[in-house]
């Protein structure tokens, strides 16, 4: 009898399946198939499908913004140009020279000239007016130097900009370096005053780039700023 209650008590200490009905999760990557059905074939790691292919930067991180952002990269020496559309891709690059030394180096690339021995822009009229180079009227050329006063700080001479050319209105359009950055403008000294004629093209743009602000009474427009042009062609 004793026997008998002893296999009864060993059997219902047995491993017994589970009572709830929640099924473990399979692991990632592992097909399961009902009861009685054999299980599919495997189709490869989940993972290299779901895998996003997201641009590397350089240093191996994720390039968030694929936005062109040149101003946002560090100061580096600028490509020379032979062409206007080389000058062009220049805008919004970052460029660690002096503006002066900047101008006189794209200019000189432009026309296929040394660039003047100067040190400073009143070293540049001085030179320009020697030289039979310096004009009050911009009958621009590419490569010319254009001259303008107040741009910075209210100083006479305070920016150069090149001359990229002209378009059948007469608008004139430069690139120029303001506040580390190479940048694009356009001036009309017959309206040293409008921005955008009837048709919403720029006429002249504003050449401030820094947080002077300009005395009482007077504006910024690259046609009120214009001093004058330095021909790279005297000759002409």
């Amino acid at each position: 009898m004793w026997r008998l209650a002893l296999v009864v008590t060993v059997a219902a200490c047995g491993a017994r399946a589970p009572l709830s009905t929640h099924r473990t999760a399979p692991a990632p990557g592992v097909l399961t198939a009902p009861p009685g059905e054999a299980p599919p074939a495997a189709a490869g790691p989940v993972t290299e499908a779901l895998a996003p292919t997201y641009p590397r930067a350089a240093d191996g991180g994720v390039v968030l913004s694929r936005l062109p952002s040149p101003h946002r990269e560090r100061p580096a020496p600028t490509p020379p140009i032979d062409r206007i559309d080389d000058a062009r891709a220049l805008v919004g690059r970052r460029d660690p020279r002096p503006p002066l030394v900047a101008a006189l180096a794209w200019s000189s690339q432009l026309v296929g000239r040394p660039a003047p021995p100067v040190d400073d822009a009143a070293g540049l009229i001085a030179w320009a007016q020697a030289a039979a180079a310096w004009r009050s009227v911009p009958a621009l050329a590419p490569g010319d130097l254009i001259v303008f006063d107040r741009a910075v700080g209210g100083a006479p001479a305070s920016l150069v900009a090149v001359a990229l050319g002209a378009d059948d209105r007469g608008v004139v359009e430069m690139i120029y370096l303001g506040a580390g950055i190479v940048r694009r403008g356009f001036l009309d000294v017959t309206r040293p005053r409008l921005r955008r004629d009837r048709a919403g093209r720029v006429v002249n743009t504003a050449l401030r780039h820094n947080r002077d602000q300009p005395p009482k009474g007077t504006r910024f427009m690259a046609g009120e700023l214009f001093a004058g042009v330095i021909s790279t062609a005297p000759a002409r």
